[in-house]
């Protein structure tokens, strides 16, 4: 606990050479693409009064939630970001999901739990990542290319 970084530890375990996180890469993740792509998709949502858009940053909170902390607790053992998972993002995901189910449908929450999963974590951030590693990307590209796939192209 309180250990600047841990979670680096424990996701390039997991990832057994697939891809490599650095700090640089979590502080894009997580200030460039999470808390921009949070508020920008607020803005969107509310002014053109279509919430699906809404749906994308909460299902990749409830996915990177459930799928790389919460079940994996359970699973194997306390990992970091675990209790915040718990405790914080996976109730306000699955609250903002289920409040757009309600309004929009089904259909609106299928397109964002597609953006959550796949979308999000395979096109979005794992593949950049592996081209990193594999010597095609640089942390700039990964940038590029984060906040093209996350914030330009579902707006």
């Amino acid at each position: 606990l309180g250990r600047r970084y841990f979670f680096l530890q424990y996701f390039n375990s997991g990832m057994q050479g697939f891809a490599t996180l650095t700090p640089r890469l979590i502080t894009i993740i997580n200030v460039g693409e999470v808390l921009i792509t949070y508020v920008a998709y607020a803005a969107i949502a509310e002014k053109s009064r279509d919430y699906t858009i809404a749906t994308f940053p909460w299902s990749l909170s409830f996915v990177n939630s459930l799928g790389a902390h919460v079940i994996p607790w359970i699973r194997k053992g306390y990992n970091p970001g675990a209790v915040q998972s718990l405790v914080l993002m996976l109730p306000l995901s699955v609250y903002v999901l289920h409040q757009v189910w309600k309004r929009f449908g089904v259909a609106t929450l299928i397109a964002g739990l597609f953006f959550g999963s796949i979308y999000g974590h395979v096109f979005a951030l794992l593949l950049p990542m592996r081209l990193i590693k594999l010597g095609y990307l640089n942390e700039a590209g990964f940038a590029i290319w984060c906040s093209i796939s996350m914030v330009v192209f579902p707006a």
